[in-house]
């Protein structure tokens, strides 16, 4: 066979695995249709060898009856023969191109063995109407090409038994019976005989049929797991993907926090230098108050990362109640106020009634971050703070006319360390983590985060919550607890594992 090259009917094989759910795991149904479709397949396959036999032995009879028969009726015979061939042809062609998208197999199943049993009954008649009872080598003729018609349909047709036996039942059928009203000895010897050969062709059709229906279902059982091995190796392969990128991942997270805890642990580290050999108070004070600021540095990073370890590893508690947004926004208008001032933005919060149903900590810190960096990103105009109702639910927006986003770093700005527009990790720009937090708390409540920008247009973040009810309200923590305000005389006591620390809140508390 040349290179590349099929082998007859695997076009046809394929477009038959493609019309049965091969790789979704083949129920009892689905199996059997899948079977039948491909036993109609090997029927079709062989219909050229069929046709061929079918004409041949019908002019081979006609010329021998030809002198001894009447012409017309016996011309009459062929045509219509030689047409229920056609026919079977034509039934095959048609199946064979249809066999890809095929819907309706039980029809063309019925096709089938309405055409092979008109074809058997055709020659079924042909002893009725044509027995050469006065010739002994021509009725030899006859009984040996129809035993040879049935026999030849044992490898072409008994891979759907139905279309086997409406083809061989007739016509040894016929012939048998038509040598019991015969009536002689022999005659009925012969039909004897030919009962006989006809059970022989129905058993040995029979286990044909059983052996073709075990290798197609065998085929098909292959054909199921092949496609499960793909599958395992798509998912292994997904799976050893991710782990890469989890890994690098890791190396960038860990490249950048290294980067960002060295700045400002070696900013201390001089500091802590200078501060030692300083006598002049008004230098103390600056170098402390660098210390302070190089400490909330750390701080503010050791938080996030934190924050993120926490959420990765599953150890964030989520406690859902219904609450007012209001109440949140309050509380972030309280805090940013200043911040946009101080930045020259204008900060405005539109107020609202909307009651949603969600972890109200988890969603101010959501929300926290978010104003956090369109405050930071937004070098002139203002931010917006807002909620529309939907549907079932609660939008939440932050609305900056900031910067923008461009549309290929929209997907990016989620990850850890991944700042526009800082390639010197300049901490005043931010740590790079307040997003990754936003993308790790929504995934942990199961509410969608949206993000809409265009360079030059700003940046718009919509945090979905779902609607609550406002009559189950929770009033837990509306009164406040007493502040004590007068510590003096009380005992403190602090429980730590870590010397320094113990001995720094002893400096700190015998100082008050």
């Amino acid at each position: 066979r040349p290179a590349g090259r099929l082998p007859p009917g695997a076009a046809v094989l394929s477009a038959t695995a493609a019309s049965v759910p091969i790789g979704r795991g083949l129920a009892a149904d689905d199996l059997r249709r899948a079977v039948l479709v491909d036993q109609l397949r090997l029927l079709a396959e062989q219909t050229r060898a069929a046709f061929t036999g079918n004409i041949v032995v019908m002019l081979i009879i006609v010329w021998a009856l030809w002198q001894h028969f009447d012409r017309h009726l016996l011309l009459g015979w062929g045509l219509a023969l030689a047409a229920a061939v056609a026919l079977r042809a034509v039934v095959a062609s048609r199946y064979l191109a249809a066999v890809q998208g095929l819907t309706d197999v039980g029809r063309w199943q019925r096709r089938f063995v309405l055409v092979i049993g008109l074809l058997g009954l055709l020659w079924g008649v042909l002893p009725v109407l044509f027995f050469p009872s006065d010739s002994p080598w021509l009725t030899m003729l006859m009984v040996l090409l129809m035993c040879g018609l049935a026999a030849a349909g044992i490898g072409s047709l008994s891979a759907h038994l139905p279309a086997y036996y409406v083809y061989a039942v007739p016509i040894i059928g016929a012939m048998t019976l038509r040598f019991f009203i015969e009536g002689s000895a022999i005659s009925t010897f012969v039909g004897l005989a030919g009962i006989a050969f006809l059970s022989s062709c129905l058993v040995w059709a029979r286990n044909l049929h059983r052996a073709t229906r075990a290798s197609i279902e065998l085929r098909f059982e292959n054909m199921e797991l092949v496609e499960q091995l793909r599958r395992q190796k798509d998912a292994a392969d997904r799976a050893r993907e991710t782990a890469e990128q989890a890994s690098l991942a890791k190396s960038r997270f860990l490249a950048a926090a290294s980067h960002d805890l060295r700045q400002p642990l070696h900013a201390l580290g001089l500091y802590v230098g200078l501060l030692e050999g300083e006598r002049d108070a008004g230098r103390i004070d600056a170098l402390v108050g660098r210390i302070r600021d190089s400490s909330a540095a750390l701080e503010a990073l050791f938080n996030a990362l934190l924050d993120i370890s926490r959420l990765d590893a599953g150890r964030v508690e989520v406690s859902r109640r219904h609450f007012r947004l209001q109440d949140l926004f309050e509380a972030l208008a309280a805090e940013f106020d200043m911040q946009a001032r101080e930045a020259g933005l204008q900060l405005r919060v539109v107020p609202t009634s909307a009651v949603v149903y969600s972890d109200p900590v988890l969603v101010e810190r959501i929300l926290r971050n978010l104003m956090s960096n369109a405050i930071r990103y937004t070098p002139s105009g203002k931010v917006l703070l807002g909620c529309r109702r939907r549907a079932g639910g609660v939008q939440v927006w932050v609305v900056d006319s900031g910067t923008g986003i461009p549309a290929r770093e929209q997907a990016r700005v989620f990850d850890e360390f991944h700042q526009l527009n800082n390639p010197e990790r300049d901490r005043s720009k931010g740590l790079g983590l307040g997003l990754a937090i936003v993308r790790r708390l929504a995934g942990l409540l199961g509410h969608g985060i949206e993000l809409r920008s265009e360079p030059g247009r700003g940046a718009s973040f919509c945090l979905a919550l779902p609607a609550g009810d406002p009559g189950r309200l929770d009033a837990a923590g509306a009164e406040a607890t007493p502040v004590v305000d007068n510590l003096r005389g009380r005992r403190v006591l602090v429980i730590d594992d870590e010397a320094s620390i113990l001995e720094a809140m002893r400096s700190v508390l015998e100082g008050w």
